[in-house]
């Protein structure tokens, strides 16, 4: 997950990314929350089934704040509690 966000933080050309079922965890899940603060062509990203907990739901929604062009986000079915939900 690391060297595919980082190979697409200069994207621009994919529009949608499906990553289910393949234990991103919450490092993943910080280098594609890093990915999302500066990539402008991705819409649609689906992480389910991949063991992302608060700390890595907590850095994708901090990277949401500065990404105004991800339509859908679906992170069903791993490890987020409350704390990740806020």
């Amino acid at each position: 997950a690391i060297s595919l966000s980082n190979g697409l933080k200069n994207n621009c050309c994919l529009r949608f990314l499906h990553l289910e079922q393949n234990i991103i965890g919450d490092e993943g899940a910080a280098a594609i929350a890093d990915m999302l603060k500066v990539n402008r062509t991705l819409t649609h990203l689906m992480l389910s089934f991949n063991k992302i907990g608060n700390p890595g739901a907590c850095a994708i929604a901090d990277a949401l704040k500065l990404n105004d062009t991800l339509f859908l986000l679906l992170l069903s079915q791993n490890q987020i509690g409350d704390e990740g939900a806020e």
